[in-house]
């Protein structure tokens, strides 16, 4: 297997692409979500505090894009009755600009 450097990014948890071949990817370590370009540019689409542990992702209908804020940093290693009153963990959704597959 050969593989190549394409972009420098953050540390991640989660990736999708869109029908343009941009890659997005949670980052964790800001509490952001990234877009690498094709020519491997990097820009950050949202960030905020609230986005805990940013982490899967999914296209939805109408160029939606949903992304889960899982707290795994808060989560691990903690009761199930510890993890359930420190929720919610919710699923937040932006419009990227581009199309991706729903479901993907």
């Amino acid at each position: 297997m050969v593989s190549e450097r394409f972009a420098d990014i953050t540390l991640s948890d989660g990736i999708t692409t869109d029908l343009r071949g941009n890659i997005y990817l949670t980052d964790i370590e800001h509490s952001a979500v990234v877009r690498v370009s094709p020519m491997g540019d990097l820009q950050t689409l949202i960030k905020g505090r609230c986005i805990r542990w940013p982490d899967g992702f999914s296209f939805g209908p109408d160029g939606w894009l949903y992304v889960t804020g899982s707290a795994l940093n808060e989560v691990v290693m903690r009761s199930r009755t510890w993890v359930k009153a420190h929720g919610p963990y919710p699923i937040y959704r932006f419009r990227p600009g581009e199309d991706g597959i729903p479901g993907h």
